[in-house]
């Protein structure tokens, strides 16, 4: 049964620079949720919706909050596809140097 692993580096860090614009557009949700928090309800939704101030805020507070946690996780995605293909190419270069030793080695 003859399987192959093939990680291709280039794939890795271009998918990770996607994560990356990825967690760009994230972080700026974030910015755009938290923006609604810290108005009174007067300031932020006007003297009719004022009551819905206290509401929108913690509830944004919230969603901010778990975005934020989902933005964390991708930034982590984008860096831990970046060191699988570092190490990837690491092992792969000192298992060729290991083969390229031995063949010399057994030529004699």
């Amino acid at each position: 049964m003859g399987s192959q692993i093939s990680i291709d580096h280039d794939v890795l860090t271009r998918h990770a620079a996607v994560l990356d614009d990825i967690a760009d557009a994230v972080a700026e949700a974030v910015s755009a949720a938290e923006t609604t928090t810290g108005f009174d309800g007067i300031a932020a939704f006007g003297l009719l919706c004022s009551p819905l101030g206290g509401i929108m805020t913690s509830v944004t507070g919230a969603v901010a909050g778990g975005i934020d946690a989902s933005n964390t996780m991708i930034g982590n995605t984008a860096t831990a596809l970046r060191e699988v293909g570092r190490d990837f190419d690491f092992y792969e270069q000192q298992v060729c140097l290991a083969t390229s030793t031995l063949a010399q080695e057994l030529e004699g």
